[in-house]
């Protein structure tokens, strides 16, 4: 009996000794989770635009699936799986903290509603609608982030806040990717200004095209790849913290 007392004086301290908040391991991994974000990111978006350009020159835009501008295309499918993907990990970071987890909670739903979006053409069906209320060209480019500015604006928001330690490199990251995806909703808005008198299967609107496109794949999978570094990073500190020692983001 005493000798079970005894025992139990030596392994409960170790057994309840919480793991170190961060170990090297953590941190080349964080470093590893961003360097192969940054390595998709421009690998996928120069494959989307040589592919979008092919068909442009070769095919007339009659391949849908490399067409960077139809709904159909691989890499809205890309798109729709990284918006999906930065979600479902926003919410995995919720469940690591304790108490106010609604900015959190709010962020993964409007992630997931983006992914929606560019799976079933939401903002395209309200783009449609454009030429009841703007009557010049390229209208409908300019209708979508007006209808979509506060959705738009709360998920920059949300985002930025997520990542609010601009010296780590994860928070970098998410910054990134969120000015990449500002410049392309500000390219969408300028087109009818820079695409006068151009339309699609004219090379200075294919262009456009291409950069606007790539700019959000881009933007996606950076925020995807800082948004994954903040959960290793945050899971690492939960495993040398009680709960209630960990705060919302």
């Amino acid at each position: 009996m005493q000798s079970e007392r005894v025992r139990s004086m030596v392994l409960r301290p170790l057994l309840d000794a919480p793991a170190p908040p961060t170990t090297e391991d953590d941190d080349s991994a964080v470093g590893r989770i961003l360097r192969g974000a940054a390595f998709l990111a421009v690998a996928a978006v120069l494959v989307q635009s040589a592919a979008h350009l092919v068909d442009v020159v070769a095919f007339d835009l009659s391949v849908n699936l490399i067409n960077v501008d139809s709904d159909t295309s691989a890499f809205t499918w890309a798109s729709v799986v990284t918006e999906a993907t930065a979600a479902a990990m926003v919410l995995l970071i919720a469940a690591t903290v304790a108490g106010r987890r609604a900015r959190l909670l709010l962020l993964s739903g409007l992630l997931a509603f983006f992914s929606l979006d560019d799976a079933v053409e939401i903002h395209e069906r309200l783009s449609s609608q454009a030429g009841r209320f703007l009557d010049f060209p390229h209208s409908s480019r300019v209708f979508w982030p007006l209808v979509f500015l506060p959705l738009l604006a709360a998920t920059f928001v949300l985002l930025w806040n997520l990542a609010r330690h601009p010296r780590s490199p994860a928070g970098r990251a998410i910054r990134l990717g969120l000015v990449l995806l500002a410049a392309a909703v500000a390219l969408e808005v300028a087109s009818p200004l820079l695409l006068s008198g151009w339309d699609h299967g004219d090379l200075p609107y294919e262009l456009e095209v291409v950069l606007e496109e790539g700019l959000e794949l881009g933007g996606w999978i950076m925020i995807a790849g800082g948004v994954a570094a903040v959960l290793v990073d945050r899971s690492a500190r939960v495993r040398g913290q009680s709960p209630s020692e960990v705060s919302p983001a």
